[in-house]
């Protein structure tokens, strides 16, 4: 009986043994695929974070070059606010050159009557090319139509040539006194 409980006990313990090797051998299958599962959502989830730090990369990108645009009009919009202002002022004081010298042609207008006929037709016709000169400055400023910084600027020097060419043909223009 001593034999016979002895090999129990020695099959008992192969038994345990080999169950306690066969659990051991599962439990490390178990934590390998507990550990590749694992792995694999990290690995998802990495992507995904990949995918939203893309994504908000492109948000941004589009959010700055939207603000880049509108800043770019909004400086378009005062450069063309300071042209527009530019042209006014201009035509303002061109304006009052150009007045001025409407009053100084009527006052040798006044002047030229107290001449001998012959002298005041020809001098009224040579008022009347420097009026008429300046009746031309007059209506291009006022039909000035912008096209642009270029063509302005040499709009603005044809201008202030015409009207420095008037008030030199003005100032040169003498009343000749009847003798």
């Amino acid at each position: 009986m001593k034999t016979k409980t002895i090999i129990l006990m020695i099959l008992a313990v192969t038994l345990i043994g080999t169950s306690v090797s066969a659990q051991g051998k599962r439990s490390k299958k178990a934590k390998s695929k507990i550990a590749l599962n694992q792995i694999r959502q990290d690995s998802i989830n990495a992507h995904q974070d990949s995918i939203k730090l893309q994504q908000d990369s492109i948000l941004i990108m589009q959010y700055n070059a939207i603000t880049a645009h509108q800043d770019s009009i909004l400086m378009k919009e005062k450069a063309m606010t300071l042209h527009q202002d530019s042209i006014n002022m201009f035509k303002q004081e061109a304006g009052i050159k150009i007045s001025a010298n409407e009053t100084s042609i009527n006052a040798l207008k006044v002047g030229i009557t107290t001449e001998k006929k012959k002298l005041r037709a020809k001098r009224g016709l040579e008022l009347a090319k420097i009026e008429q000169s300046n009746i031309d400055i007059k209506n291009k400023l006022t039909n000035y139509i912008d096209d642009g910084q270029a063509k302005w600027e040499s709009f603005q020097i044809e201008i202030n040539q015409g009207i420095d060419a008037a008030i030199k043909a003005i100032t040169d223009f003498s009343v000749v006194k009847p003798k």
